[in-house]
């Protein structure tokens, strides 16, 4: 099954929100149907700006990732409700 284009923002929401109960590399690849090489892009990305933290091979969500994530979704809403 193809999977359509996604912005940049959505997959960033996804692995937000895959970790926030904590999440190892292979769980975030699989549930966000990322290549190896965009995982390694994406999550680079998001430990530089703080965004998610990672401990022991486990990355979680951040306050600041938290605060990103409910703005994200938040404006979301906004837009479907025009």
């Amino acid at each position: 099954m193809k999977r359509r284009y996604r912005a940049r923002y959505e997959i960033i929401a996804e692995i937000l929100k895959v970790t926030q109960t904590g999440a190892s590399r292979t769980l975030i690849k699989r549930k966000c149907d990322l290549s190896s090489s965009q995982l390694c892009k994406y999550l680079q990305y998001l430990v530089n700006v703080g965004l998610i933290g990672v401990e022991q091979k486990v990355f979680k969500i951040t306050e600041k990732g938290k605060e990103w994530l409910e703005r994200y979704q938040e404006e979301l809403i906004a837009v479907m409700k025009n």
